[in-house]
């Protein structure tokens, strides 16, 4: 099975934190967490009473439990870009499982659906879970998803003919977009993951181009990766690749300054509600929150120009070389400064 990204966590209670590529239909939905909202009427900026965003107090308390586990997991990784800005239109690798492939649906598949359900602020922000079309080895997989929806509509609209191929149109639910994509035996299935991940053009180009020679050749195309950090890791999150030897052009560069402010935006927050245990949901809501109880992802555009300045880094320590002028001992690599010139 050819991955875009992969990687392993378990999370000790029948899920695990991974990231893979390859989707079933969808199991038998279950029924919607309701959570209290105010009336539409009320409603005229899009934002929503704040406790209506990741309402994870609709869960029974374990299960509460492993939603905050699941979430934080989230926001210390790459879904820290889908949620606090458009950077990713979709973001995975924060939770999966496996499960008999002769089984529709396990107890522990319906329950991260139910933690998915309450993984959402306004229609901009929501959650699923994806189950491969594909099984491996007698099992099935399944991942939990996140989504920033109106960048997710813009990517099937800039990139139209990838997607018109794969029957995928931008009034679509993502999750059915992305259930088509995964059945897709073609390479296009790797454009259209590449672009739903967020990775520049440039990227998804090699990384067609390269599954098609190999497809063809039966050789490994060597490459190299670019990073862009998270709270959880510099590397190996927010990852894609490129040829062997690339050099960081505009697009990359483009990236990972847009990113370091938000990551910086959110080490703040995290020091503030998880460090002193207020909680993940509630990180959320002061992002989000317009200052009135009012929240919006939005909003969080505003909290990362606040709180993101990404600290400039310090310049070497600068001596003076034997011979060079100096006024003091400390001017001088050698420590010694006789007269006016370093000893």
């Amino acid at each position: 099975m050819k991955i875009l990204a992969t990687g392993l966590l378990s999370l000790g209670w029948g899920l695990v934190v991974a990231a893979c590529a390859s989707t079933e239909t969808t199991a038998p939905a279950t029924t919607p967490i309701q959570s209290e909202s105010p009336a539409a009427e009320d409603i005229d900026d899009g934002a929503v009473a704040c406790d209506a965003c990741f309402p994870l107090e609709a869960l029974p308390d374990e299960t509460r439990a492993k939603a905050e586990t699941i979430l934080l997991e989230a926001l210390d990784t790459e879904a820290l870009y889908t949620l606090l800005s458009d950077l990713k239109p979709m973001s995975s690798g924060f939770a999966s499982l496996a499960f008999p492939a002769s089984e529709v649906t396990v107890p522990e598949l319906e329950t991260l659906r139910a933690i998915l359900q309450t993984f959402h602020c306004t229609p901009r922000l929501t959650g699923d879970v994806q189950v491969f079309a594909t099984a491996f080895e007698g099992e099935k997989s399944a991942e939990a998803l996140l989504f920033h929806r109106p960048r997710f509509a813009a990517t099937i609209e800039k990139y139209a003919n990838p997607f018109e191929a794969l029957q995928i149109d931008a009034s679509m639910e993502p999750i059915e977009a992305v259930n088509l994509v995964d059945r897709d035996p073609t390479s296009k299935r790797f454009r259209a993951y590449g672009y739903f991940f967020g990775y520049p053009k440039h990227a998804v180009d090699f990384f067609v181009s390269a599954d098609e020679s190999e497809s063809s050749t039966g050789q490994f195309v060597e490459r190299d990766f670019v990073h862009i950090p998270t709270f959880a890791k510099a590397a190996g999150a927010f990852t894609y690749a490129v040829p062997k030897g690339h050099e960081l052009n505009a697009a990359d560069r483009t990236l990972r300054e847009k990113a370091a402010p938000v990551l910086a935006a959110y080490k703040q927050a995290r020091a503030e509600h998880i460090a002193k245990g207020k909680g993940v949901a509630l990180l959320l809501r002061a992002v989000f929150d317009d200052g009135n109880g009012r929240c919006k992802p939005e909003n969080a555009a505003a909290f990362v120009e606040a709180h993101g300045a990404v600290a400039e880094p310090k310049p070497e320590p600068t001596c003076a070389d034997p011979g060079d002028h100096c006024s003091s001992d400390a001017d001088c690599c050698s420590g010694d400064c006789h007269g006016d010139h370093c000893h």
